[in-house]
């Protein structure tokens, strides 16, 4: 059966379950009025997560999850968690890390013919990146001598073409950079892992 586009398949799942943060424990040296066990059980977290994919992936408000992931408010308050605890950068960094043993990673810079100073050239090599300053009409004659040569330049409106399917990420909602941050961060970790599995 195949996977939903906002559903988290099984492989992703594997990938994930083991960045996700431990749960806090309760501290000995504060008095709860009740016992220890006692109380709502801990939200499962493959359905919180799937909810926070879900909302990513759809773009809709936390408190329209659908309940086969758990209540809303459950499944933000797990999300501010687990931004907090940086699971979200996390999960990227691990998906780069794979993808890069995979496929090497080239940290090109591609920029127009408004950065082709010398100036900007150092600034982009001073940050590790390769810089790739060509205008359009460079790359389409270098296009018409090499057969098969595609422009770099694609990379990038490819790489905001899989960005557009995140719909959560295209107008920022959240109240937070860190939590619109974490989104991109998880986004930018399944296109990564999508292109692997």
């Amino acid at each position: 059966m195949a996977t939903k586009s906002w559903e988290l398949s099984n492989q992703l799942w594997e990938r994930l379950k083991p960045l996700i943060p431990e749960r806090p424990s309760r501290d000995p040296n504060k008095t709860f009025q009740r016992k220890s066990g006692v109380g709502r059980k801990p939200a499962e977290q493959r359905k919180t997560l799937g909810g926070i994919f879900y909302v990513l992936r759809t773009g809709c408000q936390w408190n329209a999850v659908p309940r086969c992931y758990g209540a809303g408010s459950t499944v933000h308050r797990y999300f501010l968690q687990w931004v907090e605890a940086g699971f979200f950068e996390n999960a990227w960094k691990a998906a780069l890390k794979e993808y890069d043993e995979l496929k090497t990673i080239e940290m090109h810079l591609c920029a127009d013919n408004g950065y082709t100073g010398i100036e900007y050239k150092n600034v982009i090599i001073q940050h590790g990146y390769i810089p790739h300053l060509k205008s359009r009409q460079h790359e389409s004659e270098a296009k018409k001598q090499v057969p098969g040569n595609k422009a770099r330049r694609w990379v990038v409106e490819e790489c905001h073409s899989w960005l557009n399917r995140f719909r959560k990420i295209l107008v920022r909602f959240e109240k937070t950079i860190k939590a619109h941050k974490a989104l991109l961060h998880f986004a930018l970790a399944i296109i990564c892992w999508r292109i692997i599995i």
